[in-house]
């Protein structure tokens, strides 16, 4: 694994003078695939969870435990390794794991590209990104930014990317404060800085905590599945089916919602077979309802009629036997509220942050329709 057995904390200083040491070759086989790491770039993050209000609210002891604590956590979900830095609001950031290895930390870029963590929830009336404690962050990661520029030759206009630029990962960071525009120059800046000052010395890192160990909660990560590569089926059918429940007259938040819960059940697989036998097309209809819905509108969803006759049968349902879980998605004014009251009123899953997985997942959706303002033109419902 690349956890370092400890993580590292280093001054401002002492992070350049550690990055601008770092060896250019030696780089590390990823344990699955045996893919030599090369790197890239760089991708910023933000956490989120802990926000800065929360940050200031833990003890010294948890701060100063704060990056053994976040590996502990990614491996606890079977991860080979994490992001390789993270910024603080402290005088001091960390190193979390081995630079001359792979990290996980955005599944777009994984294979190639650095991970830097900032502490934050930079997302629009969130912390305030003016504030000293996210100046003070948020120049900490410029700092290790900057050095790994530096330090590897990336341009900061081809090398420096964000999370939010994966849109199969869903996650916004390092939050919409946080401006593509504002990091470059700064980086840049800072650049700059750090090659008209004499090299600095490598003093190591600063010395470990002596504070007992101390929990910090921390949230838990919602993962989203992987989408295929374009142009697989998987769009077209997505397409399709956000066209379908807009032809009811719902509005654009019920259609990504209900198109996420049926890329949940079966990534719109629509003769797919679930739950041991018992489970049957892109919602998972269970026998029993299989049964009322054949009855009442003549759709068979065991013998996997296309999408659009799916979606009619669960319109039905909507309409005659699921009339809270529609009046609760009708209510919603964003795909993510309106997913989580489909996944909670309708689809009822079971598994562990179901709910806020697929209201991330209907925010991708809403995000790729903005960005590819032809692709419901594009995929018409048939039938």
């Amino acid at each position: 694994m690349a956890y370092l057995e400890r993580a590292q904390r280093y001054t401002a200083d002492g992070m350049v003078a550690y990055i601008l040491n770092l060896p250019k070759t030696g780089f590390k086989a990823n344990p699955s695939s045996g893919v030599v790491w090369n790197p890239v770039g760089v991708v910023m993050h933000n956490t989120a969870g802990p926000d800065l209000k929360q940050w200031a609210a833990y003890s010294q002891a948890q701060r100063e435990h704060w990056g053994d604590n976040l590996n502990a956590y990614y491996r606890g979900m079977g991860w080979h390794s994490g992001p390789h830095f993270a910024a603080t609001p402290e005088a001091w950031s960390y190193v979390l794991c081995d630079p001359m290895a792979d990290g996980i930390h955005d599944s777009c870029r994984n294979k190639n590209y650095f991970g830097v963590e900032t502490m934050g929830d930079f997302a629009v009336g969130k912390d305030d990104v003016e504030s000293p404690a996210a100046r003070q962050s948020i120049g900490s990661a410029i700092n290790i930014i900057a050095a790994l520029c530096v330090r590897f030759s990336f341009d900061p206009d081809k090398a420096i990317d964000f999370h939010r630029n994966c849109r199969r990962d869903g996650h916004p960071c390092p939050g919409a404060q946080v401006t593509d525009q504002f990091v470059l120059g700064a980086v840049k800046r800072r650049i700059v800085e750090i090659t008209k000052q004499p090299a600095p010395v490598n003093l190591g890192p600063l010395h470990q905590t002596t504070l007992p160990p101390a929990a910090t909660p921390l949230a838990p990560m919602i993962i989203l599945p992987e989408w295929p590569l374009e142009p697989d089926p998987f769009f077209g059918l997505a397409g399709r089916s956000i066209n379908k429940w807009l032809s009811f007259g719902v509005s654009m938040p019920f259609a990504l919602a209900m198109t996420a819960q049926a890329e949940a059940e079966s990534s719109f697989r629509v003769a797919v077979v679930g739950d041991k036998g018992t489970a049957f097309g892109v919602f998972q209809f269970h026998g029993d309802r299989c049964a009322v819905i054949l009855k009442n509108t003549g759709v068979d969803v065991t013998k996997g009629p296309p999408i659009e006759k799916q979606i009619e049968a669960a319109w039905w349902e909507l309409n005659n036997v699921e009339t809270v879980a529609l009046k609760n998605i009708s209510a919603a004014k964003t795909a993510n509220d309106a997913a989580i009251a489909a996944c909670v009123y309708y689809e009822r899953a079971g598994a562990s942050m179901a709910a806020q997985r697929r209201g991330a997942m209907a925010e991708r959706w809403a995000d790729y329709v903005q960005s590819h303002p032809d692709f419901l033109k594009s995929n018409p419902p048939q039938g």
